[in-house]
C-alpha cells in the first residue's frame, strides 16, 4: 500500500518511478560533478599558488645568489693578511686630499691628476667644525659639499678612505673640533666619554654618517673604509669608552661590513691606545726614515696586530709649516725610492701619501701646535701636486714610479690651471676697523671670545677708563693669541697704538683727556690642533685688566667679523675687483694670487 502511494499504478506509474529515478539519478551526477569541478578548481588553485610560491622562491633565491655573488665587497683576509676586494686580493697607494682646502671649482681638476699619478684612492679627513659652525646648525653644500666630492672621486674612478674624527688634527683649527664646544663649558674634556663632549660628537655622527652609508663600496660607492679619531694613542686621556661610543654608533649606523680603522704612530705606546677597541683595524704612520727600514717600521703592527694589512695611513711627502720658520721641503727622488722599498716590502702593504696636494687654509681656518706656533695659510707641504694645483718635479718621479710597481703605462698629464696676471691694484685707505662695528655686549668683566660666540678672528673690547690722564701701566691676567692696545674716543674716529700683549703681561699707555677709552683688539691665530693642552684653548681677553693696580669695569666687546662689516667702506676696492672678475667666467676663471710685498 505504501509503494502504490508513492509510485502508482499501471505503466503510468511505472513510467513515472523510472523518469523519478533517472532525474534523480541525473541530479545527483550533476550536483556530484559541480562538487568536483569545485573539488578540481580549488585543487588547482592550490597547485597553481603552490606553483607560484615555488617558482617565486626559486627566482628569488636565484636572484638573491645572483645579486650576492655580483655585490661589491671589501674586507680582510685574516689567513693571509690581505684586503679582499670582491674576493680578490687587493692592496692600494692613495693621496691625501681635502676638499675644504680646495676651492670647489677645481675639485676635479686635483682628483684627475690623482688619477694619471697611479693612485687607487684619494684619503679625506671630514672636519666637524666645517660642517657645524654653530650648535645644530649642519651644513653640507657649496666648498662643504663632502657628497659631491666624494661621488666626484667616484666618477674619476678613485676609491676613497674617509676619516670622519670627531677629530682630525690635520694642522686645521681645534682639529676640527668646534670651538662653540667651549661657549659654556672652557675646560670641556675633549675626545673623551665626558657627556660635553661625547654627546655633541654622537650629534655629529648621526648628521654625517647617514650622508655616508649610500657612498660606502659595498652598497655602490667609492668609500673602502672609514676612520674613527686620529691619532688617539698620542692624546693623554687613553678613553676605551670613548671609542667605544664611536665604533658602536658608527657600526649602527653604516652596517656590519664596512671596515673601521684607526691610524696611530707605529709604537706600541702608541697603538695599545689608539685602538685600545680590538673590534678597529689599526694603521699606523711614518715618513721616509720609516719606509727606508720597512720591517723595522711596520714590527710593532705585526705584533700588536698579526696576520692583518700593514698600512702606512700617512707616508709624509713634506711637512706643514708655522709663521717664521724656514719651509720644510723632503726631496722629491728620495720620497720615491722610500716608496718603492714600502711597496716591495710585502704584499700585505698599502700606503697612503700625505699629502699628495695640500691646498690653502682659507679665512682663518688655519691651527696652532702651541700657544707660539701657529700654522700658516699656506698648507702647500711640498706635496706632489702644489697649493696651486701645479704639477711639480715631485709628482713627475713619484708617476713614474707608481706605474712602475704596478707594471702600467702612465696616461697623458693633465694640464694645469692658467694662470693670470692683473698688474698692480691700488689699496686706499677708507675706515679705521673698529669704526661703524655692530652693537656690543656689555659686562662688568671682559669676557672671552667663544663665550660671545666668536670662535674665529678679531674681538674688540673697550673700557672707559675716566678722567685718566698721563702714563699708566695696564695689566692683563691672560691675553690669548695676541691683543693690540690702542686708545680711542668715544665714537672710534681716532686712534692711538700703544703695542701688543700676549698672554699675561702687561704694558704702558699713555692716556689723555680726548682719548679716554681703552681699546684691546685680540686676535685668534688658531686654536690649539693637538695634544692636552687643546682643553681651555680660550681666546680673547680671560680674567681681569688692572690699570696701575686698579681693576677695570663695565667692559663693552664687540665682535669683528669681516662678513658682517659695512661694504659701504669698501666700494672703491670692489669696483675694482669687479671689473677684474668679470671678465672671466667662474668655470674658467684663473687662478689669482695677491702679492704684498714692497
Amino acid at each position: 500500500m505504501c509503494s502504490s502511494k508513492v509510485i502508482g499504478t499501471g505503466k503510468q506509474g511505472f513510467a513515472g518511478y523510472e523518469e523519478a529515478e533517472i532525474y534523480s539519478v541525473q541530479l545527483h551526477d550533476r550536483r556530484t560533478t559541480a562538487h568536483l569541478r569545485q573539488i578540481c578548481n580549488v585543487f588547482f588553485m592550490i597547485l597553481f599558488f603552490v606553483g607560484a610560491l615555488i617558482a617565486t622562491a626559486f627566482l628569488f633565491l636565484n636572484f638573491n645568489m645572483s645579486f650576492v655573488s655580483h655585490s661589491p665587497t671589501f674586507s680582510i683576509d685574516n689567513v693571509t693578511g690581505v684586503f679582499l676586494k670582491d674576493g680578490k686580493p687587493f692592496r692600494y697607494i692613495s693621496g691625501s686630499l681635502h676638499y675644504f682646502r680646495i676651492p670647489r671649482i677645481y675639485w676635479e681638476d686635483r682628483l684627475m691628476k690623482a688619477k694619471a699619478a697611479g693612485l687607487d684612492a684619494i684619503q679625506i679627513y671630514i672636519p666637524w667644525n666645517y660642517h657645524e659652525p654653530s650648535p645644530g646648525k649642519f651644513v653640507f653644500d657649496g666648498d662643504r659639499d663632502v657628497v659631491e666630492f666624494i661621488e666626484l672621486a667616484q666618477k674619476n674612478e678613485l676609491l676613497v678612505l674617509a676619516r670622519v674624527g670627531p677629530y682630525i688634527c690635520s694642522e686645521w683649527d681645534f682639529g676640527g673640533i668646534p670651538a662653540w664646544l667651549l661657549s659654556k663649558d672652557p675646560n670641556v674634556k675633549l675626545r673623551s666619554s665626558y657627556a660635553g663632549f661625547v654627546l655633541p660628537a654622537i650629534r655629529w655622527f648621526s648628521q654625517l654618517l647617514p650622508k655616508l652609508q649610500p657612498l660606502l663600496y659595498q652598497n655602490g660607492g667609492p668609500i673602502i673604509m672609514v676612520q674613527l679619531e686620529n691619532e688617539y694613542g698620542s692624546y693623554y686621556a687613553c678613553d676605551r669608552d670613548y671609542l667605544s661610543a664611536l665604533y658602536d654608533f658608527s657600526r649602527f649606523v653604516l652596517g656590519n661590513d664596512i671596515i673601521l680603522y684607526t691610524t696611530d704612530g707605529n709604537s706600541v705606546a702608541f697603538l695599545k691606545c689608539g685602538s685600545s677597541d680590538r673590534r678597529l683595524f689599526a694603521t699606523v704612520d711614518f715618513g721616509i726614515a720609516g719606509a727606508q727600514k720597512p720591517e723595522v717600521a711596520f714590527k710593532d703592527l705585526e705584533k700588536f696586530q698579526p696576520h692583518h694589512p700593514l698600512v702606512n695611513s700617512e707616508f709624509y711627502s713634506g711637512w706643514f709649516d708655522d709663521w717664521g720658520t724656514k719651509r720644510h721641503l723632503v726631496n722629491a727622488t728620495e720620497f720615491a725610492e722610500a716608496a718603492v722599498s714600502l711597496w716591495n716590502y710585502s704584499d700585505r702593504v698599502s700606503f697612503n701619501i700625505y699629502m699628495f696636494h695640500g691646498g690653502t687654509n682659507f679665512g682663518y681656518w688655519n691651527g696652532a701646535n702651541s700657544a707660539t706656533d701657529f700654522i700658516i695659510t699656506s698648507y702647500d707641504y711640498d706635496a706632489p701636486v702644489s697649493e696651486s694645483g701645479d704639477i711639480t718635479n715631485k709628482y713627475l718621479i713619484l708617476r713614474d714610479v707608481i706605474h712602475q710597481l704596478k707594471h702600467l703605462d702612465p696616461p697623458p698629464l693633465p694640464p694645469n690651471i692658467s694662470k693670470a696676471s692683473y698688474g698692480d691694484v691700488a689699496v686706499q685707505f677708507h675706515s679705521h676697523l673698529l669704526y661703524d662695528l655692530p652693537v656690543g655686549v656689555s659686562s662688568l668683566r671682559p669676557l672671552y671670545m667663544e663665550a660671545l660666540k666668536q670662535y674665529q678672528g678679531f674681538m674688540a673690547y673697550t673700557v672707559h677708563v675716566g678722567g685718566k690722564e698721563g702714563p699708566g701701566n695696564v695689566t692683563f691676567a691672560r691675553v690669548k693669541d695676541i691683543g693690540l692696545v690702542f686708545t680711542t674716543d668715544f665714537f672710534f674716529e681716532t686712534f692711538v697704538f700703544h703695542g701688543f700683549v700676549s698672554g699675561a703681561g702687561s704694558l704702558n699707555v699713555t692716556f689723555s683727556e680726548d682719548l679716554p677709552v681703552l681699546a684691546i683688539v685680540t686676535e685668534c691665530r688658531g686654536h690649539l690642533n693637538f695634544g692636552r693642552e687643546m682643553i681651555g684653548d680660550i681666546k680673547g681677553i680671560n680674567g681681569s685688566v688692572l690699570l696701575d693696580g686698579e681693576e677695570l669695569l663695565n667692559w663693552v666687546m664687540k665682535d669683528v667679523d669681516f662678513r658682517s662689516l659695512n661694504p659701504i667702506r669698501f666700494n672703491v676696492i670692489q669696483a675694482r675687483l669687479k671689473r677684474q672678475t668679470n671678465q672671466h667666467p667662474l668655470s674658467q676663471q684663473p687662478i689669482k694670487s695677491l702679492e704684498t710685498s714692497g
